[in-house]
């Protein structure tokens, strides 16, 4: 049985498979200021997300503080009791493959995303 706040906020963290080197990530110990900013804006509107189901899809070059950004954001909206997965982009476009079969992904995903063959085109 879990006992400390300590010990269930770790459970829940493990539950959502946040790699444990981020467990204890801080946006104000990002030393980028403008992308500290970003990421604060972008946590202030986590309760709208959350709110509305609206995704968040993190994307840019190595060693910018995504995956770090991302554990920030699901530690937080574990905290106002949702449930969160945390998952790197491999290993989705892996499994959407493995589900999917030999099938082009990307001919089987526009065709199940509401609008996707329109963006697609223009």
């Amino acid at each position: 049985m879990l006992n400390s706040r300590v010990e269930i906020t770790e459970a829940m963290l493990q539950r959502a498979a946040i790699p444990k080197k981020y467990w204890l990530a801080q946006i104000d110990k990002v030393a980028d200021k403008k992308l500290r900013l970003q990421m604060g804006a972008c946590l202030a509107k986590l309760p709208t997300m959350i709110g509305d189901g609206t995704g968040l899809l993190l994307a840019g070059p190595p060693a910018t503080g995504k995956t770090c950004f991302a554990a920030i954001m699901l530690r937080e909206a574990l905290g106002r009791g949702c449930y969160c997965h945390f998952i790197r982009a491999a290993e989705l476009v892996g499994s959407l493959r493995q589900e999917f079969g030999r099938e082009n992904l990307l001919d089987k995903l526009r065709r199940h995303t509401p609008g996707a063959s329109q963006r697609a085109r223009a």
